[in-house]
């Protein structure tokens, strides 16, 4: 185990914010976990970071496909299950899809915020979405009219909620942040690239838009399992236990997953310092 100290980020790639520089292997082992913390929306400085790269542990679940249909989406990222039915977010065009689990349109919800969905919660008043650019979250009613929105960070993939919280997905960073705005949490896990993100208490599911993956995580960002998936590169994925549901190149999946036969070794604690 190492100890790495870094000035100051922006993304994962190395690329300066501000002046402020770090250097980051293109290909880093995916022990590697980066968290940051962001006093406001706009500044995108860290003071210190301190990261924790952990020896790789070995994770291989199953994820085995029970049944699958074309979205209804033009452009598929988001899903979301609640209450029997799938919700689907629609970035090209302003429209929340509910369909059956078998991928029969229930209804269509046009969407009156200006920008298009990409990531989507269903929750019992309404829902939570972003969109990917320019990037925003907002609050909808059950209908689709805005309740409340507030500028996010770099173009949006997912979103989700849980304990009175949102986590929001950057393709790059994974946010925590309150239903307000203010960040709570952000970090790096290098190599996913995350695009859809679900809560599952007291974890997190990750799609892994580069890998074909998706990935099961704690909320310090320590990958608990992981799975290939089918389709292409995936995009939304959404919790309905004992299955899972992912969106890849226009298609749903439901999936039965089976964890790694071995538990894996721990991939250690993360730390950040700011002020």
């Amino acid at each position: 185990m190492r100890i790495l100290k870094i000035d100051g980020i922006s993304n994962p790639r190395g690329e300066s914010d501000g002046g402020l520089r770090m250097s980051v292997p293109e290909r880093a082992p995916r022990g590697l976990v980066l968290t940051a913390f962001r006093g406001e929306v706009k500044a995108m400085r860290v003071i210190t970071i301190c990261a924790v790269l952990c020896a790789a542990a070995a994770y291989g679940g199953t994820a085995s496909i029970v049944s699958s249909f074309r979205s209804p989406s033009s452009a598929a990222y988001g899903i979301d299950y609640y209450d029997g039915y799938l919700y689907h977010a629609d970035r090209a065009v302003p429209y929340i899809y509910q369909t059956t689990m078998t991928g029969s349109l229930v209804k269509s919800i046009r969407v009156s915020a200006p920008y298009n969905p990409a990531g989507i919660d269903r929750t019992q008043d309404g829902f939570w979405t972003c969109s990917y650019n320019p990037p925003w979250v907002y609050r909808l009613s059950t209908t689709g009219a805005v309740l409340n929105s507030f500028p996010a960070w770099e173009r949006g993939w997912g979103i989700t909620f849980g304990e009175d919280s949102l986590w929001y997905t950057q393709l790059f960073y994974i946010f925590k942040v309150t239903t307000g705005g203010s960040i709570m949490r952000s970090f790096v896990i290098t190599g996913i690239n995350p695009a859809g993100i679900c809560w599952d208490n007291p974890y997190l599911w990750i799609a892994g838009y580069s890998t074909h993956q998706i990935y099961k995580i704690t909320q310090t960002g320590s990958i608990v399992d992981s799975a290939n998936v089918k389709g292409g590169p995936t995009y939304g994925i959404t919790c309905d236990d004992p299955y899972l549901w992912y969106t890849a190149n226009y298609y749903v999946y439901q999936i039965r997953f089976s964890p790694t036969a071995v538990a894996p070794a721990s991939l250690g604690k993360v730390k950040a310092i700011y002020r």
